[in-house]
């Protein structure tokens, strides 16, 4: 007897009534605040949980905080690099090909990656800018890879025709897609 007694007792805590019902307090089954996950029929206080919310968005871990900088630098490195290259093209073609064309390419491959990598774990971290992050991420890590494995003179050849060959409109075509990426990644973390 003393069993069923806790086990009635039981069943009351958690908002169960075994008599049935149509969905009330005494309806047979148990209620619950999917918002807070609180069994609203036991009685327990109807407030979100709040630390669960917040570690779940990333926003207010350091870590979260940490790559929302990250994201925030990087966009307005963007947004500098992409008007740059729309009002001063052929100044910026020439310093970008200074520079590229200084380093080993192989070497090269190192910054998309882990840029790309830092995109990927970023995206899961700041939700705000989740979509936009894993594609850059997943688009730079693809870049990476390329720069990591394709034949040196395919990579060359590819670049030289960038810096020299390509149409000017091209080369700002792609500084506007840097500058409207930065915007959009600055203007997602606000």
């Amino acid at each position: 007897m003393n069993f069923i007694l806790q086990k009635s007792s039981l069943l009351e805590t958690i908002g169960f009534d075994p008599t049935g019902g149509n969905g009330g307090p005494s309806s047979g089954r148990i209620h619950t605040d999917w918002h807070s996950g609180r069994n609203t029929a036991a009685g327990e206080p109807e407030e979100p949980l709040q630390g669960l919310l917040c570690s779940v968005s990333g926003s207010s871990t350091a870590g979260g905080s940490q790559m929302r900088g990250f994201f925030l630098v990087f966009s307005v490195v963007w947004v500098a690099l992409g008007a740059a290259i729309v009002l001063y093209t052929q100044q910026m073609r020439s310093f970008l090909k200074g520079l590229v064309f200084a380093m080993n390419l192989r070497l090269w491959a190192i910054v998309p990656t882990v840029v790309g990598l830092l995109f990927v774990a970023g995206a899961f971290m700041v939700t705000e800018v989740f979509w936009l992050a894993l594609i850059i991420g997943v688009i730079a890590l693809t870049k990476g890879a390329y720069l990591a494995l394709a034949r040196p003179a395919q990579i060359n050849s590819l670049l030289v025709w960038w810096f020299d060959s390509a149409e000017e409109t091209a080369t700002r075509l792609w500084g506007l897609v840097a500058f409207t990426i930065g915007v959009v990644l600055f203007a997602r973390l606000f």
